[in-house]
């Protein structure tokens, strides 16, 4: 799986679980360590890992069963 395949499939419900839209989850991941090793980035960085229309086009093409399916293996 792709670095950005892997940070959009473990970020795209995190707004969901945490009550954030799409630009506060980036910003949060963002300004959190702990987040930004969540999602798979190699190290801290203080730029965005990705722009918050990645999240909505991300969604867009996976349907709920493959969200389910990888949410299951993650």
């Amino acid at each position: 799986m792709s670095q950005s395949m892997q940070d959009g499939s473990r970020s795209t419900d995190d707004p969901e679980r945490l009550g954030f839209s799409d630009r506060e989850l980036v910003e949060e991941i963002t300004e959190n360590p702990y987040l930004q090793y969540f999602i798979g980035l190699p190290g801290y960085q203080e730029t965005p890992p990705f722009d918050a229309s990645t999240l909505v086009a991300f969604r867009k093409r996976i349907d709920l069963d493959m969200s389910q399916f990888m949410n299951d293996i993650l």
